[in-house]
Formats: structure tokens, C-alpha cells, sequence
């Protein structure tokens, strides 16, 4: 079941969700990478809310 998210606040993003693979690894959608210039290497900051 496809959930439709609202609209983001002007100023921030949403992407959906990514897919933890077996490895413990996740894809960043394309437009997130190209907007914020995320390349290989870089270190991000991980936020979850557990709802």
C-alpha cells in the first residue's frame, strides 16, 4: 500500500522511504544526492522517529 505524503514545508524535502538492504545498506534518491552534492564518502546524519 502506497502511502502519499503531504508536501514538504518550503525549505525542506521529502524523498519517501529507502530500503534497508542485507548489508545494513541504504540507496539516497538521485535528486537528494545531486541537490545536496552527496558524494561517496561524505558523512550524513540519520534521523528516525519511531512512529
Amino acid at each position: 500500500m502506497m502511502t502519499v505524503l503531504p508536501p514538504a514545508p518550503k525549505g525542506k524535502h521529502i524523498f519517501g522511504s529507502v530500503t534497508v538492504s542485507e548489508r545494513g545498506q541504504i540507496v539516497i534518491p538521485k535528486q537528494a544526492r545531486d541537490l545536496f552534492a552527496i558524494k561517496g564518502g561524505d558523512r550524513l546524519i540519520l534521523l528516525v522517529d519511531e512512529k
